[in-house]
């Protein structure tokens, strides 16, 4: 106690501050990970602090035909939606040349990959017409996300996903659920449209659920849902995954083939939104999310996020691009003994 003290003392508020502001910053990724071992009592305290670039952008220099392409992507988009009649032909196949040429994306067919689903169907736990206090009490709620119908016989309809724990943990855990209502009395009575459950052990992350409710102006509607979840009943690794709802609950759960994936990565925070209010017909949906590498001591955050350029399908093609921002920090604090990571 009294090292701390001194060492306190000897610092100017200057020095204080940065420091403050730089543990701020690399908080998420400090508790983001496991704990390292403490040294042996009664080390020598040590502070030492090493930041990179905060907003290492990445180059990507594209040619001159691929900037064409381009264009004529975001012009055909702009287009008046009757017409052409084959304007959804034409995007993908300006995409696919642009992806050809720029090499700065890749796309997955999520419908011909072999894959084992993380969350599978349940039988429905609650009986229809619940009201709003059955769904928001006696259970323990870890996220939500709502949308909101803005087209068709259904608009205001409310959509509302939950994901409810049961506050055990370890590897033998039970897996949470997933549960999708509806409301057509401005929220005052819902009804339980599709129930899921997650493999044993996988836990959802706190306030890690989001929702996107894509419509046209005729046709099934479709519910892009993004959840982030641990492993391991919170002793695993953090991922994510992109679950499908069309109007009558039935899902599909598209599997993430992250570029560069890692076991020593963790992919947390997934957040997704579109265009749909102003591209009915062509929406593009974008999901971002963060990953978190550890590499020695180092922690390497940074943002990325993928595309479905066609979200009117129970499986999507998913087009991942390259990460925008690097963050890297580090920082090493050794106090009296206490190592903090």
């Amino acid at each position: 106690m009294q090292s701390i003290k001194n060492l306190i003392r000897n610092m100017n508020m200057r020095s204080m501050y940065f420091l403050l502001i730089v543990i701020m910053l690399c908080s998420t990724s400090s508790f983001s990970q496991n704990k390292k071992s403490t040294p042996p009592a009664g080390q020598t305290s040590v502070i030492k602090i090493e930041t990179g670039s905060l907003t290492k952008t990445v180059d990507s220099k594209l040619t001159e035909e691929a900037l064409k392409i381009n264009s004529e992507l975001d012009l055909l988009k702009r287009t008046d939606n009757s017409y052409p009649s084959d304007k959804s032909d034409k995007l993908n196949e300006l995409r696919i040349k642009s992806e050809e040429l720029s090499k700065t994306t890749i796309t997955v067919n999520s419908a011909n990959l072999n894959h084992r689903n993380v969350f599978q169907k349940a039988v429905n736990r609650n009986s229809d017409n619940i009201t709003g206090t059955e769904i928001f009490s006696g259970n323990y709620i870890v996220a939500s996300a709502a949308q909101v119908e803005q087209r068709g016989a259904e608009e205001g309809k409310i959509w509302l996903i939950i994901a409810v724990g049961q506050g055990d943990t370890g590897i033998s855990a039970s897996g949470d659920s997933l549960l999708l209502f509806s409301s057509i009395d401005n929220g005052v009575t819902y009804s339980l449209v599709s129930s899921l459950k997650a493999d044993d052990a996988v836990k959802v992350n706190r306030d890690e659920i989001d929702m996107e409710r894509i419509e046209s102006f005729t046709g099934t509607k479709y519910l892009h849902v993004t959840v982030g979840y641990v492993t391991g009943g919170y002793s695993g690794v953090k991922k994510i995954s992109l679950l499908t709802f069309d109007n009558s609950g039935s899902f599909n759960e598209s599997p993430m083939n992250i570029p560069g994936y890692s076991v020593a990565s963790n992919y947390y925070r997934p957040r997704i939104t579109s265009d749909n209010s102003t591209y009915p017909l062509d929406p593009y949906v974008t999901i971002a999310f963060m990953q978190d590498s550890v590499s020695g001591q180092d922690h390497n955050i940074m943002s990325k996020f993928f595309r479905l350029y066609n979200p009117f399908t129970m499986t999507p093609a998913i087009t991942y691009f390259r990460r925008a921002y690097t963050h890297l920090c580090r920082v090493f604090i050794t106090i009296s003994g206490l190592r903090w990571m």
